[in-house]
């Protein structure tokens, strides 16, 4: 989406879009511009859902096992039982035990084909700080709703000063 679309949708002018988009960059609020690929389309037909346990004194070794499968396409730790829940992509079930093999010797694992979806990938709900009393949540499906509701108007005179004065 062009700085021009979005403005037209919030109301300002691209320089200004563009301004409000550094500085929520610069505050760390917008840590980076990404693309989210299609599996299905790459041919990775099946996602599943990956518990790992480590045996005792394994955890690094689970960890970095799981670091060299480049189908694990995101992971977490957790507190409980487990260590880690990954999410893998695969292209038929038979992936699993050739994806599985490095850890069968340092970690329990247990893994859950995904059936499907009901909540999309979605970025964390952001509230409008034009009013303190304003608790309506932006559309999750218009990211445009965070350049403007997130900071108040930019002055690119300040942004100019204290990036001078930060060198």
């Amino acid at each position: 989406m062009s700085l021009r679309a979005i403005g037209a949708d919030v109301g300002l002018t691209a320089p200004a879009v563009r301004d409000r988009i550094l500085r929520l960059e610069d505050i760390g609020i917008i840590e980076a511009f990404s693309v989210r690929l299609n599996a299905r389309a790459l041919g990775f037909v099946l996602e599943a859902i990956l518990t790992v346990e480590p045996l005792p004194g394994k955890l690094r070794a689970a960890e970095h096992a799981l670091r060299d499968i480049p189908e694990v396409i995101d992971c977490v730790v957790v507190t409980g039982e487990d260590c880690f829940v990954a999410r893998l992509v695969l292209n038929d079930v038979s992936d699993l035990d050739r994806l599985l093999g490095p850890l069968h010797d340092i970690a329990r694992t247990k893994t859950s084909i995904v059936h499907r979806k009901p909540i999309p990938p979605r970025r964390p709900p952001v509230l409008s700080r034009s009013s303190p009393t304003n608790h309506k949540r932006p559309n999750p499906n218009r990211p445009v709703a965070l350049v403007a509701a997130v900071l108040p108007p930019v002055d690119a005179k300040s942004i100019v000063q204290t990036n001078l004065e930060a060198k």
